[in-house]
């Protein structure tokens, strides 16, 4: 472990006894599996985590140590998210999500998928001060932390917006295939054209939102075609 502070290891322990907690619960009291049959689940994945090791990380005796493979594998293991063995007492268990930072689990769960805040239920300083209400320079440092997050994670709401537009490029796409739209009569041929133009639509929209992510600096790589 890292040359770290009281606090900081205090929180370090916490945190990875969190975790093993959850792993155990998921492995024992929901799947129903031995930690031999975890490991091997972890090493049909492609990274082996053994029995002995599945056994340290639920007792949290490896010193707060939890490697960020081990935390992903693990989840993928036990079909569930990794957020769901991060922060097991959802939605309102409370967590210390940084050292000495209490917080509402499904706000820590918000902030770690960048859908939440830094700093919850904090008021605009400005509106604060028109109300006449003191503010510190603490209340305003937490406010620009605020900001920066935002600014930040705007993206992330865009991909909200890509997901259900896959959504409904795939439910298209299977309304188009039905053997109920194959036929050659009027009313097939017009339900037919109607889907296409909605497909084209909905493509259209995905380019357009996938070039804003590329202006942005992120990974874009799609290529799709309009069903025959």
């Amino acid at each position: 472990m890292p040359n770290i502070d009281r606090e900081a290891r205090r929180w370090q322990l916490d945190l990875a006894a969190r975790v093993g907690q959850a792993v155990r619960y998921w492995r024992d009291d929901v799947r129903g599996y031995s930690a031999s049959r975890l490991s091997e689940r972890c090493a049909d994945l492609g990274y082996p985590i053994s029995r002995v090791a599945v056994s340290k990380i639920e007792n949290n005796v490896r010193a707060g140590k939890l490697e960020l493979a081990e935390l992903m594998v693990l989840a993928r293991a036990l079909d569930v998210s990794p957020v769901q063995l991060v922060y097991p007492s959802l939605p309102y268990g409370g967590v210390e999500n940084t050292p000495g930072a209490e917080e509402r689990s499904l706000d820590a769960l918000m902030w770690f998928v960048g859908r939440g805040q830094v700093h919850y239920r904090l008021p605009d300083p400005q509106l604060a001060e028109i109300a006449g209400e003191e503010v510190t320079d603490e209340h305003r440092a937490q406010h620009e932390e605020n900001q920066r997050y935002a600014e930040a994670t705007r993206s992330m709401h865009q991909i909200d917006v890509l997901v259900e537009m896959e959504s409904a490029l795939d439910r298209l796409t299977s309304q188009l295939r039905h053997p109920s739209f194959s036929g050659k009569d009027d009313d097939s041929v017009a339900r037919r054209e109607a889907i296409g133009e909605k497909l084209s639509s909905v493509v259209g929209a995905m380019g357009e939102l996938l070039d804003d992510f590329k202006k942005a600096g992120m990974t874009v790589d799609w290529v799709t075609e309009l069903p025959k």
